[in-house]
């Protein structure tokens, strides 16, 4: 297993450690929480968005805490095996889970898992949305949303659209579409983003829901028509949200964030909701958030179990709906 270590801070020796915690901004008193190191555990490879999640918020947890944060990485089955992992932990706040919705509303119904998403994680900590950009090829016919509605309606079965793999969040995105429009368009499943979307650079696909492409579209290799959701995503100023641009309540999109194991004493759970709302207002955080597509944002601890209880409604109907199987 691989693991990121962020050690403690040193300003003075070893022999001057207890006076150096006191004098760090929000040190924590002796016998709060957290007393010991903290395990992060990321459920996919390094250099994903659920790593610099981790790192990030690690990074800011051992300059508050003055304790040491180990990232752990268990990829495999969709976020799954972290999942499972950490539904067992002992409930005390040192182990935590970085967390797309897809943990709570995806994986469960595709993915062979022993946790309930909704009973035994408990989420704590907002990241922030995704922004996702539904995109096209350059040969496709048409420049806005409503011009690419209007094409498939007229050429049914002629467009086609590429994911990141079956049962993904553009999967997902591409069958909602269609629900939404009436619009027919073909699955071309690949193995991860940077397949689906080199499939669209080439023209082999025609669309794309793709997360963090801004310089495709900043240098004209695909034609951006709508960022997914109700706002304009800052990297791409032009592009008109779906709401914008006449599909309102857009209800498929990627969030992220931070969930503990069910059974949490409640004061961990807000002690850690309260730190991460603070370091989603970090520049530096801000600014690392940024380079993926990640619009912080700060949500209290019923914010976040209404969403993802909303989200896993909604998403587990349009996995049943669109007959959406594992791969």
């Amino acid at each position: 297993m691989a693991r990121w270590e962020m050690s403690r801070r040193t300003f003075l020796g070893a022999a001057g450690a207890g006076l150096v915690l006191s004098k760090v901004p929000g040190a924590f008193a002796q016998g709060a929480y957290p007393e010991k190191n903290i395990t992060f555990i990321v459920g996919y490879n390094p250099g994903g968005t659920s790593d610099l999640i981790a790192r990030s918020f690690g990074d800011e947890m051992t300059k508050e805490t003055g304790q040491t944060v180990v990232v752990d990485y268990r990829p495999g089955g969709g976020g799954g095996i972290a999942g499972d992992m950490v539904a067992r932990a002992r409930a005390d706040g040192y182990t935590l889970l970085a967390v797309s919705n897809t943990f709570y509303a995806v994986t469960p119904f595709l993915g062979s898992v022993r946790y309930d998403p909704l009973a035994d994680l408990t989420p704590v900590g907002f990241a922030g949305d995704q922004f996702n950009t539904m995109s096209v090829h350059t040969s496709v016919p048409a420049n806005t949303l409503e011009e690419l509605i209007a094409y498939g309606k007229a050429n049914p079965g002629a467009l086609n659209y590429a994911s990141n793999g079956q049962g993904s969040l553009t999967h997902l995105c591409g069958e909602y579409f269609k629900q939404r429009t009436g619009i027919d368009m073909t699955h071309i499943p690949y193995r991860g983003a940077a397949d689906a979307i080199q499939s669209t650079l080439k023209g082999e696909t025609q669309v794309n829901f793709s997360m963090g492409d801004a310089g495709y579209h900043l240098r004209g290799e695909l034609r951006g028509l709508a960022t997914l959701g109700e706002m304009r995503w800052p990297s791409l100023p032009d592009v008109p949200s779906t709401t914008e641009a006449g599909l309102a309540d857009w209800a498929i999109r990627s969030w992220h964030g931070v969930a503990v194991p069910a059974g949490t004493p409640p004061e961990i759970c807000r002690q850690l909701n309260e730190m991460m709302n603070r370091y989603v207002e970090v520049p530096e955080v801000i600014e690392r958030f940024a380079t993926l597509g990640l619009q912080p944002a700060q949500q209290s601890l019923e914010q976040l179990e209404e969403r993802r209880r909303q989200d896993h409604a909604v998403f587990g109907a349009l996995i049943t709906e669109a007959g959406i199987s594992p791969a």
